[in-house]
């Protein structure tokens, strides 16, 4: 596979590389059964880092990381972006949103539009106390 011949191998992109095909191909890895057992998948062309990094390009920011566009998609090209942990988290398939007076919102955000945690507002809506709002 020539993993080190591109001379990345010390880089971030480098890391998120390793740690998506630990995920995936791994059975031994804490996360393969989230992601691997499930059939999440890898492009053939990515067993080959400098392809995947002509696809995802560089990691813009320290804070970003991996992410699929689509969660129930493979890691492929077109399916994958660099994201914030925010985004990443509203990304999730569990993410939970509410219907409001205002609308629908996700639950993180209308957490913070009355001043609450998420932690504070899941479990509000977890007891039926979440102010203005409902399980959408």
């Amino acid at each position: 596979m020539g993993y080190y011949k591109h001379g990345g191998r010390h880089t971030p992109e480098y890391g998120h590389w390793q740690a998506m095909r630990r995920r995936c191909l791994s059975k031994n890895h804490k996360d393969y059964a989230r992601w691997g057992a499930v059939g999440v998948k890898i492009c053939e062309r990515w067993n080959d880092f400098a392809l995947f990094l002509e696809d995802v390009g560089p990691k813009p920011s320290p804070e970003m990381s991996l992410d699929r566009v689509d969660p129930d998609g493979n890691y492929e090209p077109g399916n994958v972006r660099w994201a914030t942990p925010a985004q990443q988290m509203r990304n999730r398939k569990d993410f939970t949103y509410v219907g409001t007076p205002y609308g629908i919102f996700a639950l993180i955000d209308w957490a913070e539009a009355i001043g609450l945690t998420g932690g504070a507002a899941h479990m509000r809506l977890k007891r039926g106390k979440l102010e203005g709002c409902c399980r959408a």
